[in-house]
């Protein structure tokens, strides 16, 4: 029989936060997370059961098979017993609640239908949505939606025997407030005790909370052992602060602190690390960054990146990684700019703290202080012309040479030429530039000045083809750019910021072969290049991509920078380059620089990746550079089986016969916990110092993870390689 009744909507039970996701094993399946209907306040109240009665206190009895639902929610038992007046529904033996998130068995329950009270003794509750379970001698639900759980035991392992629990004396949630507090917490793994807290914090949901974060443990060379313990402080719904307090056995304790803002108009972090008297440098040692951007209106905002550190061997002796030990300068920018529709504004000031101990002063980058860079453009303008304008006013400050202020302007008119398949843009600049120099009357010329024009031709054409299959559109490109500019002597001025670029495709087609404005190259050349795609037909997805291109010269190049020559070659390297991604989980880049008076190699890279999933993955690459540099890095992700992987990355220098970096690592993941453990030996120093570090991470799935996180280290140094999560 069913009977309908007529009840407001109770609270929705809910326990220990938001969703969670879990490995992708095979016996691991990620659970959908549930969507919750909406229910009135009149929503009623159905029991269907094999029999009923009412007694003549007007308690009904439902016996049998016993189902009472309410929206969303059911309660199953085999025997009730439903007051009307109070609304209240009450187990004669075990009984078992279930929603979308959340179910419950409980030797005894109660629940009141009209308040959403409820109350549940001997109770195991399972959340599939995390998928986690365990059990509480008793759960007790407020009507203002405080839960309270006695005696709990929670964790993610569904098997009979969990490897990890989480056990507490009491445990309250505030749905309201969406806040939870544990008093009493022991977590055990494999039946070891691993942490105990008189009382924990949480938030329910994606909220942030103030709270203590798991401690990380590790070992390095460089400063021992190492000990983390963060603080998370949720200052304000858009201000945070991470305060980790690390203990460094070699050298002391260290203080970090990360602070993040985010207003109206603004959004930014201040960093700070600072050790005291560090035992190993025996003096004070910091590290600080600034990055902010702010966002005024109308097309204007301020920017800055300001790192600093107490002396230069910090990121040699306390960076993480070859990246950051391998830094030779550090960033100090700050600028306002303005982006307009037709006109760019930018006001900077900039400068370098040198790290290298080998770069000496005379090498080191001069400031800026100030720069103002204005440029404009009007295309389509009177007479159908494209009108360009380009300055710059800046002042240089060197610890060694010259000092001095530089001014350029360049301004440019061009005449696009474009339609279906072409494109022809002739264009002509004239570029003065001009300096006002601290110099000793003996020391030559204070303001020298330089006027020199520029002029080029640039054109281009498209052509498109369909593959027999019609699956696929063909692509190509040929291009062609002529440019001139007369021989100035520029002997006379200063170099502050101006240097050759690496010569690629991209640099083949640009009129100045300097970058910076202290020098303009004299020229006489017509570069020639082309390029062919394949894409996809419906999605456009390029599956190949392949350039290749030269310049040649019909004059000397006589204009160099201090320590160069003149260059008296017809033609430039040969320039290749490629991109595949054509064949099934395999994709691979290869550049390559051929020089044809020598019959030689100017450059080469390759890199060859092979990925069928994120936590398959396999990378290759080599790098050249003659004189310079010949690398070869191999990486690789990969299961073993089904709970274990190895990763591994070795970056080797085959001109100096050294590794530079090597790590290598092993991980087991099931469903519920997972543990890594990995190895680095790496380049500290410039001198060739290496520092050897181990990092173990114990990874309880839906609560925490412990040590150094050797995942970031994973995914970092295996390009494309993805942990499940």
């Amino acid at each position: 029989m069913t009977i309908r009744l007529r009840a407001p909507k109770a609270l929705l039970l809910s326990l220990l936060g938001t969703s969670l996701s879990v490995g992708a094993q095979e016996d691991c399946p990620v659970p959908e997370v549930p969507v919750y209907p909406d229910i009135s306040e009149e929503e009623p109240v159905d029991f269907v059961a094999d029999n009923a009665e009412v007694t003549k206190e007007g308690v009904s009895i439902f016996s049998g098979r016993v189902t009472v639902r309410q929206g969303f929610r059911e309660i199953e038992a085999s025997m009730l017993r439903y007051d009307a007046q109070t609304g209240k529904i009450k187990s004669d033996g075990r009984a078992t609640y279930r929603e979308p998130a959340l179910e419950i068995s409980a030797a005894d329950a109660d629940y009141n239908a009209t308040t959403g009270e409820a109350e549940f003794l001997d109770a195991e509750f399972v959340l599939p949505a995390r998928p986690a379970r365990g059990a509480a001698g008793r759960v007790s639900v407020a009507a203002d939606g405080e839960i309270i759980l006695d005696d709990i035991l929670y964790t993610t392992c569904m098997d009979e025997d969990p490897d990890w629990r989480l056990r507490a004396k009491d445990l309250e949630l505030d749905l309201r407030e969406s806040q939870g507090v544990a008093r009493k917490v022991r977590l055990d793994f494999r039946d070891t005790p691993l942490l105990y807290a008189p009382y924990l914090s949480f938030p329910l949901d994606k909220k942030r909370k103030s709270g203590f974060l798991m401690p990380e443990f590790g070992t390095s060379d460089r400063s021992g052992t190492e000990i983390q313990v963060p603080f998370y402080w949720n200052i304000a719904p858009n201000r945070d602060a991470t305060i980790t307090g690390r203990w460094l056995s070699d050298r002391g304790m260290q203080l970090r602190n990360q602070l993040r803002y985010l207003t109206e108009r603004s959004e930014g972090q201040l960093y700070l690390e600072y050790l005291p008297d560090d035992d190993r440098f025996d003096d004070d040692r910091r590290l600080s960054q600034w990055e902010n951007l702010t966002r005024f209106g109308n097309g204007w905002r301020m920017s800055a990146d300001v790192q600093e550190a107490s002396d230069r061997e910090y990121l040699e002796d306390l960076g993480s990684g070859v990246s950051s030990t391998s830094k030779t300068h550090l960033l100090r920018n700050i600028e306002v700019s303005y982006l307009g529709s037709h006109w760019d504004f930018v006001a900077r000031a900039r400068n370098y703290q040198t790290m290298d101990v080998d770069i000496t002063n005379e090498d080191k980058p001069a400031e800026r202080l100030p720069q103002f860079l204005l440029s404009g453009n009007l295309s389509d303008g009177p007479l159908g012309l494209t009108y360009e304008w380009n300055s710059e006013l800046v002042n240089f400050n060197q610890e060694e040479g010259v000092d001095g202020a530089r001014a350029s302007v360049e301004p440019a008119i061009s005449l696009p030429l474009e339609g279906p398949g072409y494109f022809l843009i002739p264009k002509l600049a004239w570029r003065v530039t001009g300096y006002d120099l601290d110099l000793d009357d003996d020391e030559g010329e204070d303001q020298p000045t330089l006027g020199v024009p520029i002029a080029s031709l640039d054109a281009g054409l498209l052509f498109e083809r369909e593959t027999p299959s019609g699956k696929y559109v063909q692509t190509l490109q040929p291009r062609v750019l002529y440019a001139y500019i007369p021989r100035r002597t520029q002997d006379d001025m200063p170099i502050f910021d101006t240097a050759v670029p690496d010569f690629n495709y991209v640099q083949l087609f640009r009129r100045n072969r300097f970058v910076g404005g202290d020098r303009v190259g004299d020229t006489d050349q017509v570069s020639v290049g082309v390029t062919t795609r394949l894409l996809a037909s419906d999605t456009g997805r390029e599956f190949l991509r392949a350039t290749l291109g030269q310049a040649f010269y019909l004059g000397d190049r006589r204009v160099v920078v201090p320590g160069s020559e003149e260059e008296s070659d017809n033609e430039s390297d040969v320039v290749a380059e490629l991109g595949l991604d054509i064949f099934k989980h395999w994709n691979a880049d290869l550049a390559y620089h051929w020089n044809v008076d020598d019959q030689d190699t100017r450059r080469a890279e390759f890199r060859l990746q092979y990925r069928p999933e994120q936590n398959k993955v396999a990378n290759a690459s080599y790098r050249y550079l003659p004189g310079i540099l010949e690398q070869a890095s191999l990486s690789v992700g990969w299961p073993l089986s089904k709970r274990w992987s190895v990763v591994g990355a070795i970056d080797y220098s085959i001109r100096d016969s050294t590794t530079l970096e090597r790590m290598v690592g092993l991980q087991y993941e099931s469903c519920c916990w997972a543990v890594r453990m990995a190895s680095s030996r790496e380049v500290s120093n410039r001198d060739g110092s290496k520092d050897t570090a181990f990092m173990l991470q114990l990874d309880l799935k839906g609560l925490a993870g412990l040590g150094i996180d050797a995942r970031r280290r994973f995914e970092r140094d295996i390009l494309g390689y993805s942990v499940y999560e």
